[in-house]
Protein backbone atom coordinates (compact mmCIF):
# COMPACT_ATOMS: atom_id res chain seq x y z
CA UNK A 1 0.00 0.00 0.00
CA UNK A 2 1.95 3.18 -0.89
CA UNK A 3 1.99 5.92 1.38
CA UNK A 4 1.75 9.69 1.68
CA UNK A 5 2.84 12.58 3.47
CA UNK A 6 0.54 15.50 3.42
CA UNK A 7 1.54 19.07 3.76
CA UNK A 8 -1.91 21.90 4.26
CA UNK A 9 -1.59 24.99 4.34
CA UNK A 10 -4.40 27.38 4.49
CA UNK A 11 -5.52 30.91 3.38
CA UNK A 12 -3.27 32.76 6.20
CA UNK A 13 -0.13 30.99 5.57
CA UNK A 14 -0.70 28.32 8.91
CA UNK A 15 0.57 25.06 8.11
CA UNK A 16 -0.97 22.17 9.67
CA UNK A 17 1.14 19.28 11.73
CA UNK A 18 2.13 16.78 8.69
CA UNK A 19 -0.78 14.46 7.87
CA UNK A 20 0.10 11.08 7.05
CA UNK A 21 -2.02 8.99 4.24
CA UNK A 22 -2.27 5.25 3.46
CA UNK A 23 -3.91 5.68 -0.01
CA UNK A 24 -4.04 3.42 -3.24
CA UNK A 25 -2.53 6.80 -4.70
CA UNK A 26 -1.75 10.49 -4.36
CA UNK A 27 -5.51 11.47 -5.71
CA UNK A 28 -6.92 9.23 -3.14
CA UNK A 29 -4.86 10.74 -0.40
CA UNK A 30 -5.44 14.43 -1.63
CA UNK A 31 -9.53 13.69 -1.32
CA UNK A 32 -8.95 12.16 2.09
CA UNK A 33 -6.71 15.10 3.17
CA UNK A 34 -9.39 17.25 1.40
CA UNK A 35 -12.01 16.04 4.28
CA UNK A 36 -10.23 17.20 7.30
CA UNK A 37 -9.45 20.53 6.14
CA UNK A 38 -11.22 23.89 4.34
CA UNK A 39 -12.16 24.26 1.20
CA UNK A 40 -9.40 27.06 0.45
CA UNK A 41 -6.77 24.69 2.18
CA UNK A 42 -3.55 24.34 -0.23
CA UNK A 43 -3.07 20.14 0.15
CA UNK A 44 0.47 19.03 -1.25
CA UNK A 45 1.13 15.32 -1.49
CA UNK A 46 4.42 13.58 -1.73
CA UNK A 47 4.54 10.09 -1.75
CA UNK A 48 7.23 8.11 0.75
CA UNK A 49 8.17 4.65 1.11
CA UNK A 50 5.61 2.37 3.16
CA UNK A 51 9.02 0.87 5.23
CA UNK A 52 9.83 4.07 6.20
CA UNK A 53 6.67 5.13 7.06
CA UNK A 54 5.92 2.61 9.42
CA UNK A 55 9.44 3.42 10.95
CA UNK A 56 8.53 6.52 11.42
CA UNK A 57 5.07 6.68 12.24
CA UNK A 58 4.26 3.02 12.89
CA UNK A 59 0.80 1.11 11.44
CA UNK A 60 -2.09 2.81 9.20
CA UNK A 61 -4.60 1.27 8.40
CA UNK A 62 -5.64 1.33 4.56
CA UNK A 63 -7.52 4.25 3.74
CA UNK A 64 -6.89 6.43 6.68
CA UNK A 65 -4.79 9.59 7.41
CA UNK A 66 -4.05 11.27 10.27
CA UNK A 67 -2.17 14.30 11.98
CA UNK A 68 1.11 13.65 13.38
CA UNK A 69 0.82 16.38 16.31
CA UNK A 70 4.08 15.29 17.52
CA UNK A 71 5.79 15.96 14.25
CA UNK A 72 6.42 19.33 12.79
CA UNK A 73 7.56 20.71 9.94
CA UNK A 74 11.01 21.26 9.18
CA UNK A 75 12.53 24.81 8.70
CA UNK A 76 12.88 24.29 4.92
CA UNK A 77 8.98 22.96 4.88
CA UNK A 78 10.13 20.00 3.01
CA UNK A 79 10.37 17.20 5.19
CA UNK A 80 8.49 16.50 8.39
CA UNK A 81 10.85 15.87 11.96
CA UNK A 82 9.68 14.53 15.58
CA UNK A 83 8.90 17.42 17.82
Amino acid sequence: MPAYIVKATDENGWISPPIVANCQNANDATQLVRLMVSDVTKVEVKGIRTDVMQEAFGELPEGTAVFRSDWTWAENGETPRPY
